[in-house]
This record gives C-alpha cells, sequence and structure tokens, in this order.
C-alpha cells in the first residue's frame, strides 16, 4: 500500500510541474518591446518629467529581471542537491546582459531572455 502511494505522489508531483504556467506583466513582453524602451532611455530630454518617465520605463524591466534572478537564486540555495549556481549582477552589467540577449533574438520572450542570461552566467557559489 504504501507502494502506491508513493507511486501516486511522485506522479502527482511531476504531473504539477508540467503544467504550463501563463506569464503576467513585463514577463509576457517580446524582446522587441524591451529595446525599444532601452533606446528610449538613452535619449537626452530637457524636461525633468520625461527624464523621469524614461528611467521608470526601463526600471520596470531590470526589477522584473532581479526579481527572476533573486528567486532562482534562492530556489537553488534552498532546494538543490547538486549544485549552488547564483548570480548576483550589478544594474550597468544586467542592463547590458539584457540588451545583448534581445538584441540577439528580438521575438524572444522578456522572460526567457532573463532566464537564458541567468543559465549562461550563473557560477557555483561556495561558503
Amino acid at each position: 500500500m504504501n507502494k502506491i502511494f508513493l507511486l501516486i505522489t511522485i506522479f502527482i508531483c511531476s504531473y504539477g510541474h508540467a503544467q504550463k504556467y501563463y506569464m503576467m506583466g513585463i514577463g509576457q513582453n517580446d524582446c522587441g518591446t524591451f529595446l525599444e524602451d532601452y533606446d528610449e532611455s538613452l535619449k537626452k530630454y530637457d524636461d525633468k518629467f520625461l527624464e523621469d518617465l524614461k528611467e521608470i520605463m526601463l526600471k520596470r524591466y531590470t526589477d522584473y529581471a532581479h526579481g527572476v534572478i533573486v528567486t532562482r537564486n534562492n530556489l537553488n540555495a534552498r532546494y538543490s542537491i547538486t549544485s549552488n549556481l547564483q548570480f548576483y549582477p550589478q544594474l550597468p552589467t544586467l542592463k547590458r546582459l539584457l540588451y545583448k540577449a534581445c538584441n540577439e533574438n528580438l521575438k524572444m520572450q522578456f522572460h526567457s531572455a532573463v532566464n537564458r542570461i541567468y543559465n549562461q552566467n550563473a557560477k557555483e557559489f561556495s561558503d
């Protein structure tokens, strides 16, 4: 009986992780949208309001990327048995990495670009 329960539990757990999930917010945008806002943030304006607005537009993307990266770091630190991959990019580095990843594939979903950056740059962390 215990073996049957164990098999059912494993099946249900793997089934739950196999489901697709829907992305919301900035993560569902494609990289082309990010690049438009990035290019807009490089322009100079005489108006203080427009200067602040362009920074806010780009900050939405970097805040989202930081959130995904911190979450992946946390999950690796808590639940990974085999490795403890971590990535701690500074803001200027993160902006350049996002720009490069999105510039290489304009149709990629922004969330996927952040995950690609993480997968390419995360390194084993030791205390």
